[in-house]
């Protein structure tokens, strides 16, 4: 989003340059390179935006042991969160419809001193585990799916 406002502002401040400042024949080669150095940026941003998504997806890892919850958020800055199992206070797993078509995730844990603590795109069975290893007094049946269509439908076969 920011890099969004980001590049609406730059196009905005090019129009205005363009279409009020600049006026004549002889602003020409300004308002050119106005417009290209403005292309640039706007290239430079969407390129950003996409390796930064690449990595974040390719560098993001969860996991647990007994006592602890490992959370690795890649991307440009790497950010690794390690709470102790007893300080997690809530968690939830969502799916929007296409993460649900693909059978990924949002898995979402809060905190008092972090937190909220988010990776999306994991499978949607890991963040279900996940679910069932924060609330272990629930069990796994008692924990609700990510993909309840899924779950209905394999409860109607079986």
């Amino acid at each position: 989003m920011k890099s969004l406002a980001l590049a609406g502002a730059l196009a905005g401040a090019g129009v205005f340059l363009a279409r009020v400042l600049l006026t004549g024949e002889s602003w020409s080669m300004v308002r050119l390179a106005v417009g290209a150095l403005l292309v640039v940026m706007g290239v430079a941003v969407v390129a950003r935006m996409i390796l930064s998504a690449v990595l974040r997806y390719r560098d993001s890892r969860i996991g647990h042991d007994r006592t602890r919850f490992v959370i690795v958020v890649g991307g440009v800055k790497r950010r690794t969160e390690v709470v102790l199992r007893a300080r997690l206070q809530h968690a939830t797993a969502s799916a929007s419809p296409f993460q649900r078509r693909v059978q990924v995730a949002t898995f979402m844990t809060r905190t008092a001193a972090t937190g909220d603590l988010a990776l999306r795109d994991v499978s949607a069975a890991d963040a279900d585990a996940l679910l069932a290893w924060i609330r272990p007094r629930r069990g796994a049946a008692a924990a609700k799916p990510v993909d309840e269509a899924a779950s209905r439908k394999d409860s109607q076969e079986g």
